[in-house]
């Protein structure tokens, strides 16, 4: 059993938990939900020891091994097979001592190592190892690759590999499906469900969630609450909460009321003079709650776009980059109200069939036509990187929108969650879902009437995607997207194209019969399956370069974390100097984060 007690945890100033208490079972399944911001990941932390907490007690078993999704890239002359089996520690120090013991042929030793081999289940490693790679996209050819060969998409599913083949008692897995495709998201799913120690899980993938936890920990105010049920069961139960402390807060306020209409009448009588004052006692006892406040809620709004001859989008081409081509014969119509879903294992070609829908990408072969009264809108990754970081929001919209006034502006920027600390903040101090909200935020401000997405869940927080999802579905235009997020795809389309083989087909039945199809198929399309790209010399330079930066901020935030810890800085004479710390952390989280993105962006490529 883990069990948290009164823990209270600080980062600089911010107060992250404050007497939060959590007990958790050695089997549980646990989704650990938040808004960002909220300490989610600080939670993780703090049970690894990398925090510590400045108040309570962490407890659980001594013997619990936990292993955790580490996000740094390997730096090792191993082979893929190799590293992934390296993680078993315990296999790896028997099978040293047995090959050191056939070597001077010790029966005795070999006799024990044999057996503890039998314990562990050593005797069917390369099956194990070669299961999970298998299960996240590797084909047995790419098995014994050099690991730095890989992209760093593909080095990040075999530091996943390691973590599930590792022996644990407790498993905690911070966004697992990033980068992940549809197909590895649902082996992954089927693999976690038969876990039998303690899963914590992070992620903004709602289905995920629903698929793999069965108790769900919510960080809020500081505290920790844990509900029963997957992530639907917790939203659920959580606006049941909502709606009966809203009615008992009605309740105090009328009886409030009441009271304080005695006091008034009353007060000035000597004679109820006593009765006066022990109602205004009972005024100051009747307190309402704020235990539990909803995310403040987004209104993002398409506005009202012409509607679109047929076809908006018609393409007869190959597509690809220079002469290679990606996607053979692609001979595809886009109605002006259609909802399409685009499905396929990474590097099928997803994003090169939407780039060259949108355009953004020349044809090999064929040509690509839009329909004259058609405005695309085109939402991929590197819309991010195109923000102007020394700029504002409000900059970015008036540059583009012109004819807004200022106060207009804000307002639409309000909603999308900027407030008038962020509306005038440079965009080179926001976070990855920041970014974003504002990348959508001038998407949608062009006013387009067949929208282009590519995976324009990423970095989105629930109460975002939830916003997203409503905004589409009032939509009147086409819209095409790609997304490893089910629950979003199953809210916005009705149509799904399967790319498969360097084709594009129109597949017929949903999602759950495409889980139902991956799920029965999985050794097969993994034989058959696009193999993992291996990086050219000059990529594997460039991502080498931003390994090293990564590291070198990483130990500059710890090296002011350090600083922050100590209690001196936050004396009066200290006031000026804290506040330089806390600005020179916030520059360099930023420019982690910019990196960290700069990283994902070249694996992504690769």
């Amino acid at each position: 059993m883990l069990q948290l007690s009164e823990i209270t945890l600080r980062r600089g100033t911010s107060v992250l938990l404050e007497q939060a208490t959590l007990r958790l079972e050695s089997t549980y399944k646990v989704g650990v939900v938040g808004r960002n911001g909220a300490g989610k990941t600080s939670l993780f932390k703090l049970l690894l020891g990398e925090l510590h907490e400045d108040q309570g007690r962490v407890q659980w078993p001594s013997a619990w091994q936990v292993v955790h999704l580490q996000q740094a890239l390997p730096d090792t002359d191993l082979t893929a097979f190799e590293y992934v089996r390296s993680a078993d520690t315990q296999w790896a120090q028997l099978h040293a001592r047995i090959t050191a013991a056939e070597a001077v042929n010790d029966g005795a030793v070999l006799a024990e190592c044999y057996e503890a081999m039998q314990v562990i289940d050593g005797y069917r490693m390369e099956s194990r190892v070669a299961t999970l790679l298998n299960g996240l996209g590797f084909t047995p050819s790419t098995y014994h690759q050099p690991v730095t060969d890989f992209s760093g998409g593909w080095q990040m599913r075999l530091q996943l590999a390691r973590v599930l083949l590792a022996p644990s008692d407790v498993l905690l897995l911070d966004e697992p499906t990033n980068h992940l495709d549809l197909e590895t998201i649902m082996w992954l799913e089927s693999w976690l469900n038969t876990y039998p120690g303690l899963l914590m899980v992070i992620s903004h993938d709602r289905d995920f969630l629903d698929r793999v936890t069965m108790h769900t920990v919510s960080i809020m105010h500081q505290r920790l609450r844990l509900y029963q049920g997957n992530y639907s069961s917790f939203a659920r139960q959580f606006q049941e909460a909502l709606v009966l402390q809203d009615k008992s807060n009605q309740k105090i306020i009328k009886q409030q009321q009441h009271l304080q209409s005695f006091v008034d009448r009353f007060r000035a009588k000597a004679t109820k003079a006593k009765q006066a004052q022990s109602r205004m006692k009972a005024i100051e006892k009747l307190s309402t709650s704020s235990d539990l406040q909803e995310e403040q809620a987004l209104s993002m709004q398409f506005f009202d776009s012409t509607a679109v001859g047929y076809p908006a989008i018609s393409i007869r081409a190959d597509c690809g980059y220079g002469d290679q081509v990606i996607l053979k014969h692609v001979e595809l119509n886009v109605g002006g109200g259609d909802r399409i879903g685009v499905i396929g294992m990474n590097g099928s070609g997803k994003s090169t069939l939407l780039k060259s829908l949108a355009q953004a990408l020349e044809p090999v072969n064929g040509e690509v036509s839009h329909h004259p009264k058609a405005r695309i809108g085109y939402f991929s990754q590197q819309q991010l990187d195109m923000l102007h970081l020394d700029e504002t929001p409000l900059a970015h919209v008036l540059q583009q929108a012109d004819h807004l006034t200022e106060t207009q502006a804000r307002s639409y920027l309000g909603g999308f969650g900027f407030g008038q600390d962020k509306v005038t903040a440079n965009v080179s101090l926001f976070s990855g879902g920041e970014k974003a909200r504002l990348a959508l935020a001038l998407l949608i401000e062009q006013k387009p009437n067949v929208l282009v997405l590519d995976e324009p869940t990423n970095h989105l927080d629930m109460s975002v995607r939830e916003a997203l999802i409503m905004a589409l579905n009032d939509f009147s235009g086409a819209v095409l997207l790609v997304s490893h997020d089910r629950y979003f795809i199953e809210c916005c389309v009705n149509t799904l194209w399967w790319v498969k083989q360097g084709r594009v087909h129109t597949y017929e039945g949903d999602l759950s019969d495409y889980q139902t199809l991956c799920l029965s198929s999985q050794p097969m399309e993994s034989e058959n399956a696009q193999q993992p790209k291996v990086m050219s010399r000059a990529e594997t330079k460039q991502l080498k370069q931003l390994e090293r930066e990564i590291d070198k901020l990483t130990q500059q935030l710890k090296t002011i974390e350090s600083k922050l810890a100590d209690v001196s800085l936050y004396e009066a004479d200290q006031a000026e100097q804290l506040q330089k710390t806390l600005a020179r952390q916030q520059t360099l989280q930023q420019t982690l984060d910019d990196k960290e993105q700069q990283w994902f962006a070249l694996s992504d490529q690769s």
